[in-house]
């Protein structure tokens, strides 16, 4: 297996992107994002993206049972993400948001094992590679 790498998988650079946007947004001051079921609907499709932009990097790919390697990473990712909010003025951890975290971490790599045309976006190249 070769080692992490971002100028040999430019994939990663956009899995690396989204964790810092996980973690600057459990520091912000919590947003009401109105509805109580949209916040869920948000954090499964944010992982379910992740997940699907982990799939798609040599990294995981390399590596023997490299989707469930894809749902552990997005899951701590979540996990630390929760956590986090417990240090913000307004902010606290939220069983249910970490829960939707895996959700859309497992429905990402449901879709790309039983989905087609989802496999096939996620197999297809960058623009930028």
């Amino acid at each position: 297996m070769e080692g992490l790498s971002f100028t040999r998988d430019k994939k990663l650079l956009l899995v690396a992107a989204m964790g810092v946007i996980v973690i600057i947004d459990a520091l912000l001051p919590e947003q009401k994002t109105g509805e109580l079921g949209m916040d869920k609907v948000i954090h499964i499709l944010f992982y379910l993206f992740l997940v699907t932009f982990l799939l798609r990097t040599r990294w995981i790919r390399n590596i023997p049972h490299g989707s469930w390697l894809a749902i552990i990473v997005a899951a701590s990712l979540g996990g630390v993400h929760e956590l986090l909010q417990s240090f913000t003025p307004d902010g606290h951890p939220s069983f249910w948001d970490a829960f939707a975290n895996l959700v859309g971490a497992v429905s990402g790599v449901y879709l790309y094992r039983t989905s087609d045309p989802w496999k096939a976006w996620v197999d297809a190249p960058l623009p930028f590679e």
